[in-house]
């Protein structure tokens, strides 16, 4: 049986991953658990170690977590420079990515939608004031598109408009 090693960054402070290992070929940013310390935490796998010199007493990933990767190439790419650039903590970086839900150990999963949701292919421009005015403060928040049915409902509904709002308000705040 061949045994894989990887680097899995967790949601702490610390500038570094942690290696582990599995008999499973798993992609990077797919979402693990992995022991840490006493508890079962989750991590993202950063990438498959190829060093032969590899500590054979290393602790072994419990599970997969979902069947697909939280992050697209470009995406994952992007979130290991700003890690780097920014010199900010990269399990930190991951982790402000995902949904709330999927950043803990419990039975919530990634998977492919059913649905085959049509959107405009078009891209569509507007003449905002708000951006070529330069005497006024001003910001410009996408904050969904009314051709996608879920933006839609969530623009539509008072516990929606709540969320993007606090999500507006801690943005400024922090």
């Amino acid at each position: 049986m061949k045994i894989f090693y990887y680097d899995i960054a967790i949601n702490l402070p610390l500038r570094q991953c942690f290696t582990y290992k599995s008999n499973i070929d798993i992609k990077n940013g797919m979402r693990v658990v992995v022991p840490f310390g006493k508890k079962n935490i989750i991590g993202i796998v950063i990438k498959k170690q190829t060093n032969l010199n590899i500590d054979k007493d290393l602790k072994e990933i419990k599970s997969v977590a979902d069947e697909y990767t939280c992050f697209d190439k470009s995406i994952f790419k992007t979130i290991l420079w700003a890690s780097d650039y920014y010199h900010h903590p990269i399990g930190e970086v991951f982790f402000s990515f995902i949904p709330t839900m999927l950043r803990k150990n419990n039975n919530k999963t990634i998977s492919k939608s059913d649905t085959n949701i049509e959107y405009k292919k078009n891209v569509e421009f507007a003449d905002f004031r708000v951006l070529k005015s330069v005497d006024i403060p001003s910001v410009l928040v996408e904050s969904g598109f009314l051709t996608n049915p879920g933006d839609a409902e969530r623009l539509k509904s008072k516990a929606g408009r709540r969320m993007i709002g606090r999500s507006i308000f801690l943005y400024f705040i922090n």
